[in-house]
């Protein structure tokens, strides 16, 4: 339910210009399409509006988003920010499980509307952490997420949630750009994930950092941290480089 809005904090706190637009279904990016909101359609989207020699910087579904398009285009990124990422669900049986877990979400969204919808995803343990963003923070976010659109939401799970999208684990070892793996403490299944892409990251590649007193959104949790991890990669790693 997040907007490129949602990233402000954190690129003041990184003292950075960045660019986050919204993504399909978000924000001012609506679409009546389903077919635009598949994977293949999102990354043929964006190859032309990414500029080459950028670094891609993502967050949970924004980091599924720009890591498959790190995997397919390679050679137009300088480096790769992920903050509470997957490549995405390997084994069949987990996927579909996971898939029918998303369209339970979509009806959830057309049954209650994007209010209740709302109350309800703020429950999810992997969201309630967010309760400790500071909150006039916190106050804008919700705002943003209360003008969201039904058909654009509905849309964006059933057609990219992460039981639908095909996974990437195995172009992993092709990325060669620098990348940072940005994780809370406290986000056990993420923590997870990023130790097995570690594994298979080419060596040299990655640094993943644990931000202490955060769950999944880090970079809104622990702008501080967060932001202070992120200058000092940038510094030893990229230079001259657009922020997305």
């Amino acid at each position: 339910m997040g907007v490129g809005e949602d990233f402000e904090p954190f690129a003041q706190a990184c003292g950075v210009e960045i660019e986050a637009p919204d993504l399909i279904g978000h924000g001012i990016f609506q679409c009546d399409d389903p077919t635009q909101y598949s994977l293949d359609a999102q990354l043929t989207y964006w190859e032309n509006r990414i500029a080459k020699g950028s670094i891609l910087i993502g967050y949970s579904m924004g980091g599924r988003l720009a890591l498959q398009f790190a995997c397919r285009y390679p050679e137009r990124l300088a480096g790769l920010v992920l903050i509470g990422a997957t490549p995405g669900i390997r084994h069949p049986l987990e996927r579909t499980k996971r898939q029918q877990w998303d369209r339970r979400q979509a009806e959830h969204i057309r049954d209650m509307g994007v209010e209740q919808f709302y109350q309800q995803w703020q429950q999810l343990p992997i969201i309630a952490t967010q309760q400790r963003i500071d909150l006039a923070i916190q106050m804008k976010m919700k705002v943003n997420r209360l003008t969201q659109s039904i058909e654009g939401l509905v849309n964006s799970m059933t057609h990219f949630g992460t039981g639908t999208m095909s996974d990437c684990w195995e172009a992993l070892p092709s990325l060669n750009m620098p990348i940072l793996l940005m994780v809370g403490e406290e986000d056990a299944k993420y923590r997870g994930i990023a130790n097995q892409m570690i594994d298979r990251l080419p060596e040299g590649t990655v640094d993943c950092v644990v931000i202490s007193g955060a769950g999944h959104c880090v970079h809104l949790e622990q702008i501080s941290e967060s932001a202070d991890v992120f200058k000092q990669w940038l510094q030893r790693q990229v230079n001259g480089c657009s922020l997305m």
